[in-house]
């Protein structure tokens, strides 16, 4: 299987196009998330959160949809969200896309 790297231009959108969208979901948090004692509060509905990983999917699915922000490198598929992105990831390309955890959250 191949590895694909991250920073690889892989065409319309591919990798540096989910890069770009993942960067802007990283800005939105910066803005939108507020640091609690037990997690994380969404300053728009203030809506908390254990984790950061799943308050960052709050902001994009519920506040700032994409517009097909996400592109797979295997067939050219489109997604509105890094979480439909990862759905489709990993029922149709289980083995043919290995470019790691990219939904590292800034600190």
């Amino acid at each position: 299987s191949t590895v694909m790297d991250p920073n690889m231009s892989q065409g319309s959108g591919g990798v540096d196009g989910n890069k770009e969208a993942l960067q802007r979901l990283n800005n939105l948090c910066k803005e939108f998330l507020r640091p609690e004692r037990t997690g994380f509060s969404c300053i728009m509905c203030n809506k908390p959160f254990a984790r950061k990983d799943t308050a960052k999917l709050h902001l994009e699915s519920i506040h700032f949809p994409t517009d097909n922000a996400y592109s797979c490198p295997l067939c050219s598929d489109t997604f509105n969200t890094y979480k439909a992105y990862d759905r489709h990831r990993s029922k149709f390309h289980k083995k043919g896309l290995k470019i790691g955890h990219i939904m590292t959250v800034d600190s």
